[in-house]
């Protein structure tokens, strides 16, 4: 890894990147700096939200952002066993304030389970923004996670009742490159 100050190697432009979290795409280009907010400029507006369209779509791109954080995740250095979808993403539900419903099965020590939520905020406070300039919504956590334990599972308990429930049950994820959809 090599850290350079782009604006002192290119000319005083600045590295621009543009992502399409639809399409797992990114491109990166040199521009010129805008000029800073004060004496003499406008300020830009907001990005207005984005109403209408697909009503679906809140709810897939919920969905498909749980699949590739679960497929991200290293479940044996986190120590987790499985990752479920529950709430309004799981049912097709979702709306543009939304927040993801996670429950995590977790059988790790203190550490990796540290490690784990340190992680998962980071993915929370990614999908935040994707989000936002998807919709024009903030919602803040992004990602509602549950940690379910064995016992929690076995004795059906709270949240964790809904894995293997007849109703509304909580939708398993496939975990790391190598699990395969259940099912599948």
């Amino acid at each position: 890894l090599r850290v350079i100050d782009v604006p002192a190697a290119a000319g005083g432009r600045i590295l621009r990147v543009l992502m399409n979290a639809d399409e797992n795409r990114a491109v990166a280009l040199l521009a010129e700096p805008e000029p800073e907010e004060g004496a003499g400029s406008v300020p830009s507006p907001p990005p207005a939200p984005r109403a209408g369209g697909d009503p679906g779509r809140h709810w897939r791109w919920r969905q498909l952002m749980a699949e590739r954080l679960a497929a991200a995740l290293d479940p044996r250095r986190m120590g987790v066993e499985g990752i479920y979808l529950i709430g309004s993403a799981c049912s097709g539900t979702a709306r543009a304030e939304s927040d993801i419903d996670l429950l995590v099965h977790v059988r790790g020590d203190e550490r990796q389970q540290a490690a784990l939520l340190a992680w998962l905020d980071g993915w929370s406070e990614a999908l935040t923004v994707q989000n936002h300039e998807r919709t024009g919504v903030w919602v803040r956590p992004m990602l509602d996670v549950k940690l379910v334990t064995d016992e929690d599972i076995a004795g059906r308990t709270g949240p964790a009742a809904l894995i293997g429930a007849a109703t509304h049950a909580a939708r398993r994820l496939p975990l790391g490159p190598d699990e395969e959809q259940p099912g599948s």
